[in-house]
């Protein structure tokens, strides 16, 4: 099928380094910079052609040079100009395609889809929390730059096939005009954090693949806690174990496509495959995981129910009855002179109180070490 972009808006929207990235990547080697036009050229069928991109994309005449680019592009490659487009404007992003197998119909219930789209969320805010630091369990408050990389995270259209979503995840242009034609320059810079997720992303998943096939046949989860600096955590087993369960039970395969602007430096596996039957290996891992894991920054909030102390003016033992893991816990925490009489205080008037801390589960009980910022509620 035949599909030529005419917009002009669209054509305007294509960036000069999109197009040579996206040149590059199909073998065009640069040649050099003359008048505002970056020159390509590349050998097919044995004579060298020759291809020239507008570098000035506010110059009134952009839209029609690039319209021509793509003409000739679509003789070149014998595809469409649509088909380019969709590659063209991928170049700055990297791809996460999550699919999962359903009926022969092709439709899965909209219950079931809600659920699947949230637990694709789950997995990449898992991995760009691990991104951001390795932590075996990441409880109710997300650091920061995760909760922001994953807004800037885009839906795509869906694709034939199973149920696919798309994910797009944008780069931040690698360099300036000189080095996005690949004609020197400064080197380039660290992988940016948009990167580091999705490459998290992926290493986790292939580290939890080899855990699982170690733990089923150890029967013991244990392995998983060597897995934490790959960056799998509790967050990433309870999301995928989600997806693996829904509605009766799916397959799910996790696929990447990396930009063709910042090329892979290393070998990661393009498509990794997880079995419905997997799924309970992960939620045992996610329990040992977070059983385990001091929980960094936890707040609790809650009241007072047990104090103890040989000597009051010097602080003693606090016991705060609060939320864990959506479900009231006792947890135990060491106070100094000032809180250990603020604590007195909330209990005598049945007041909330909120301090925070490092969760740790010892066995069956908590405890917060490192307690700050203990206050109570007016």
């Amino acid at each position: 099928m035949k599909l030529d972009i005419a917009d002009f808006k669209t054509l305007s929207d294509i960036a000069p380094g999109t197009l040579t990235a996206y040149l590059r990547s199909r073998g065009w080697a640069p040649l050099r910079v003359e008048h505002e036009l970056g020159f390509f050229h590349k050998q097919i069928d044995g004579e060298d052609v020759e291809c020239d991109v507008p570098l000035r994309q506010n110059a009134r005449d952009y839209p029609r040079r690039i319209r021509e680019v793509l003409e000739n592009l679509t003789l070149i490659e014998s595809r469409s100009q649509y088909e380019i487009y969709q590659d063209l404007v991928r170049t700055n992003q990297d791809i996460v395609r999550i699919s999962i197998d359903v009926p022969e119909s092709g439709r899965v219930g909209l219950d079931e889809a809600g659920v699947l789209f949230s637990a694709a969320r789950d997995l990449v805010l898992a991995a760009a929390c691990s991104a951001h630091t390795r932590r075996a369990y990441f409880p109710r408050r997300k650091p920061q730059r995760a909760v922001d990389y994953v807004r800037h995270v885009n839906l795509a259209a869906p694709e034939a096939g199973s149920f696919v979503v798309v994910l797009e995840s944008p780069l931040p242009a690698p360099f300036g005009q000189q080095q996005a034609l690949g004609l020197g320059g400064e080197p380039a810079e660290d992988e940016p954090f948009e990167r580091t997720v999705l490459v998290t992303l992926a290493t986790a998943a292939v580290t939890a693949q080899k855990s699982i096939e170690i733990s089923t046949a150890r029967g013991s989860v244990e392995r998983f806690s060597d897995d934490v600096g790959a960056g799998v955590n509790a967050n990433y087993c309870d999301a995928l174990a989600t997806m693996l369960e829904e509605g009766p039970g799916r397959d799910v395969a996790i696929a990447f496509s990396w930009s063709t602007s910042r090329p892979m430096t290393f070998a990661l596996p393009p498509r990794l495959v997880f079995s419905k039957n997997e799924a309970p290996v992960l939620r045992a891992a996610s329990k040992f995981l977070k059983d385990r894991a001091p929980v960094a920054d936890f707040e609790l909030i809650g009241q007072v129910v047990r104090l103890k102390a040989l000597a009051p003016a010097r602080g003693g033992n606090v016991t705060i009855a609060g939320l864990v893991d959506d479900a009231i816990r006792q947890v135990q925490l060491s106070a100094g002179p000032d809180d250990y009489q603020r604590a007195i205080e909330a209990h005598q008037h049945e007041r909330i109180v909120s301090v925070e801390g490092e969760l740790i589960k010892d066995g069956r009980s908590f405890r917060l070490s490192n307690p700050r910022m203990f206050s109570v509620a007016s």
